[in-house]
């Protein structure tokens, strides 16, 4: 509570009982005045000080408390003075002293810079353990402290040439040059924040998929197949252009560009140079039509097709081909046509002779910040933070049929288009129905968002569990501060729970690309004593159950138990609770969903296919056909059929598996049906195949006719043996359907 300043002078007010009964109570009312004046006078002033404390203006200062000490003890200052003037002399004179203090000041402040860059890499080593909203900013903190606490501030950074020419030739428009006016900056913002954790999840992705000693052309080719199945494809729109490559990589979800973009950023990582291709719209003269992303090797732009979902395939059976190539030979194009569909591919060999590499270079990757930052990160916790540009354009040049290198602008359309949505100002000029229009896209975006906040739920397989819904325990615990009410003691604790499941689930799913996991079954662990099912319980989370897999199952609550939650808040038995039950049910279900598709993608990269197939064809599509992750449920549900065929010894399973996918693949209506047709053609191709190598095994595996008689009987010289009735099976034809 603030202390109220005292009024000099204040006069009683009439009729005061206290008043009264002092001295001179009864005097006039212009003595009683001048009494409070004179007392007033006497009384020390008192003034509010910066944070409301009462300060008495009539005390010495420290100053004149030291002056009048000074006059009292004049000799014992000046002894005091001249010693300590001795003691400076002396260490000053001495050789080594001045470079030894300042030696120990320098250890010191460059102990407490590692100390603060040992937090930042900790925190980017584990974000699973953070909370999701708290990241951004407490990153931003502490690489802002580190970043002061250096003491040498000198870096070898240089605004590269490339940007610097784009901008002065408008290459880069005017509205996306202000993006890199603070690109000399050592000052960390939140956007740097998001930045740094899109990179710790390529990184980690990208390192997962590459455990295996792979070579670099066979890691893109696994990091381009990791983007086609875990970014589901939305249809291209005004509203989508806001999802930008985070949040995209995040939530599985994005148009074809950002795919595209997606991928770069998960090559860049790996060292890998990927730039988008482009050639002269021949609708549109003096315009560039974006075509693919091609990776750069060894002189040679690799081509992959975001559209497709595919590499584009070389010659003589090479999974990948090149950019001369195909310029050279168009018959490498003219095989993504599909006569039958009467679908053709759109590009041409001419189209290509002479193409436009546009680079990725987001404004963070030519920052001095993000420069310095990387130069510290070594070993495991090592991140590409910043590129070159020129050095690039470089290698580029020596690329046959790229005529000229230019600078992709699509990031930094998605980067204006979020700007604008939050920019406040910014809204103020729309129209109301503009503004309106804005302010639901915003919700949408937060709302995605949300399931990252949702606790999770240890299920223990009793049935008469009293379980919370996810984040109203909490605001149980916030309504018992504000009422003073609480619990029952007898009442049995809820059971254990864990924040943030999905995003601590998302964040394990990263890390562990490409990497199989155990499966952990907690309900079959015995909890007979509830004392003990808590610490089992606490200690599964924090040991034996601290995988992807495990906090993506806390994140899919039975429906029993949110009907439940559903009753409870329409009748009203959780007031107080400052929440909408509609919109709180919602976020639940929706987390639930999202923890189940990507369930499936784990399991897929387990290549525990059957379980693969189990969650995107019994917990997905059959429950919500055409909900909001069916498309990609159908792409990954064919996806596993055709692994559970290529890995099954059984030749019925593969034959049922292939045509299971390929039919899916047939009814495929996006954007990437031409791929998905193209699977489905090399499927069909694959099953003939296969079909054949089974017929002649079992023709050679049929007994041969015997020439010689059985010992029981006499020899029949003259008589050969009949054959025995065992005719080859024929396998079944392609367009046939297999016998039950």
């Amino acid at each position: 509570m603030t202390n109220k300043p005292e009024q000099p002078a204040d006069p009683q007010p009439v009729g005061n009982a206290s008043a009264a009964s002092k001295p001179g109570a009864s005097q006039p009312l212009s003595s009683q005045a001048n009494a409070a004046s004179d007392s007033a006078s006497n009384r020390p002033q008192r003034k509010i000080g910066r944070y409301g404390v009462v300060e008495a203006t009539d005390r010495p200062s420290a100053w004149q408390r030291f002056r009048e000490t000074f006059r009292k003890y004049p000799l014992w200052f000046s002894a005091t003075a001249g010693v300590l003037l001795l003691m400076v002399i002396w260490s000053v004179t001495r050789p080594d002293s001045s470079k030894r203090l300042f030696e120990e000041a320098e250890f010191g402040l460059e102990e407490r810079s590692n100390k603060q860059l040992e937090n930042v890499t900790s925190m980017l080593g584990h974000l699973e353990d953070f909370q999701f909203r708290d990241i951004s900013p407490t990153l931003v903190e502490r690489l802002n402290q580190w970043l002061d606490s250096k003491e040498d501030q000198k870096d070898s950074w240089k605004f590269d040439p490339f940007i610097a020419e784009a901008i002065q030739k408008q290459i880069i428009p005017q509205p996306f040059q202000n993006y890199y006016r603070t690109s000399d900056s050592l000052q960390f913002t939140l956007d740097d924040g998001w930045n740094l954790q899109e990179a710790v999840w390529c990184r980690n992705i990208g390192d997962g998929l590459g455990r295996d000693g792979l070579d670099n052309l066979s890691l893109a080719r696994a990091l381009f197949d990791w983007t086609i199945r875990n970014i589901q494809l939305e249809d291209t729109t005004e509203e989508k252009v806001i999802d930008d490559s985070s949040r995209s990589l995040l939530l599985g979800r994005g148009e074809p560009m950002t795919r595209a973009w997606v991928f770069m950023l998960l090559a860049r990582q790996q060292n890998l140079d990927v730039v988008m291709l482009a050639y002269p719209d021949p609708q549109q003269p003096g315009r560039l039509r974006p075509w693919i992303p091609a990776v750069l090797h060894e002189g040679e732009l690799y081509l992959f097709d975001h559209n497709l979902g595919l590499p584009i395939p070389g010659p003589d059976g090479a999974p990948v081909a090149t950019l001369s190539q195909v310029a050279a030979d168009d018959n490498l194009l003219r095989q993504l046509d599909l006569t039958s569909q009467q679908i053709r591919y759109p590009v041409r060999a001419a189209d290509v002779q002479n193409v436009v590499a546009l680079m990725e270079v987001s404004p963070h990757f030519i920052s001095r910040r993000m420069y310095r930052l990387e130069r510290e990160l070594a070993g495991r916790d090592q991140l590409v933070l910043s590129v070159r540009p020129s050095e690039i354009a470089e290698r580029l040049k020596q690329c046959k049929h790229v005529a000229n290198i230019g600078v992709w602008l699509y990031p930094f359309q998605c980067m204006e288009n979020v700007r604008r949505l939050y920019d406040a100002e910014y809204q103020r000029t729309l129209s109301p129905e503009d503004q309106q229009q804005a302010a639901r896209l915003r919700q949408r975006l937060d709302e995605e968002l949300r399931i990252f906040d949702l606790s999770g739920v240890v299920e223990t397989g009793q049935r008469n569990l009293d379980i919370d819904p996810p984040f109203i325990q909490e605001m149980r615990k916030r309504e018992e501060e504000l009422t003073g009410e609480k619990q029952d003691p007898n009442r049995r604790p809820p059971p254990p729970r864990v924040s943030c499941v999905l995003w601590k689930g998302r964040m394990l799913q990263f890390r562990d690309a490409g990497v199989g996991q155990a499966k952990v079954n907690l309900a079959a662990l015995d909890f007979s004593d509830q004392s003990d099912k808590n610490q089992l319980a606490t200690a599964h989370f924090h040991g034996l159950g601290r995988t992807a897999a495990t906090y993506l199952q806390y994140g899919r609550p039975a429906d029993r138990h949110i009907n439940r939650w559903k009753t409870e808040m329409q009748q009203g038995q959780l007031q107080g609770l400052s929440i909408n039950p509609d919109d709180a049910i919602e976020s639940i279900r929706r987390g639930k969903r999202v923890a189940t598709i990507w369930l499936g993608l784990l399991a897929f990269e387990r290549e525990d296919y059957a379980t693969a197939v189990e969650y995107f064809r019994d917990y997905v599509l059959n429950e919500d056909p055409n909900g909001p992750w069916a498309r990609s449920a159908r792409y990954n549900l064919a996806r596993s059929l055709e692994e559970l065929g290529n890995t099954t010894e059984d030749f019925q399973t593969a034959v049922d598996s292939y045509r299971a996918a390929f039919e899916i693949y047939d009814q495929e209506t996006t954007s990437q049906r031409h791929g998905n047709l193209l699977r489905a053609n090399a499927l069909r191709e694959k099953l003939l195949a296969i079909t054949a190598t089974e017929r002649d095994r079992q023709r050679q595996a049929a007994p041969a006719p015997s020439e010689e008689p059985a010992p029981s009987q006499p020899p029949q010289a003259d008589k050969p043996s009949e054959p025995k009735d065992d005719a080859p099976v024929e396998a079944p034809a392609a367009d046939q359907k297999p016998a039950e």
